[in-house]
């Protein structure tokens, strides 16, 4: 998630990190900004084609996977960024953190919960 304030090149720069590791890596720029958006377009067209792996880039960058989302205001992009279901999949790391082999609360998970009949069904779900 970027505002206005955000530099373009670096935001640039970031998304073709992202985007060279692979051609189907997915590298979003969600900005309330309108001016942002455009600004980093004309970084990435500038910065893409001085890098070592451009086809791969602009692959990923043209993929379904990847995009710059425009939304209403920082809220509503962190609504996007983060979602609702992520805060509980961080709180079911915490709790499980010392118990299984989970080294960070951030990035992508998949739990499995284990439960039996005295579990409640909403805090499992």
């Amino acid at each position: 998630m970027a505002d206005e304030s955000a530099i373009a090149g670096e935001v640039a720069a970031d998304l073709i990190s992202q985007a060279e590791h692979d051609v189907i890596a997915a590298a979003i720029l969600v900005t309330d900004s309108v001016a942002l958006a455009d600004a980093v377009k004309a970084e990435l067209e500038i910065r893409v084609s001085k890098t070592k792996h451009e086809e791969r880039i602009r692959t990923a960058l043209s993929g379904v996977q990847s995009a710059i989302v425009l939304v209403d205001s920082v809220g509503q992009g962190l609504d996007v960024v983060t979602g609702p279901g992520n805060i509980y999949v961080a709180a079911a790391k915490r709790a499980l953190r010392g118990i299984v082999g989970i080294d960070s609360e951030a990035g992508p998970t998949e739990v499995a919960v284990l439960a039996d009949e005295s579990a409640i069904a909403g805090e499992v779900a």
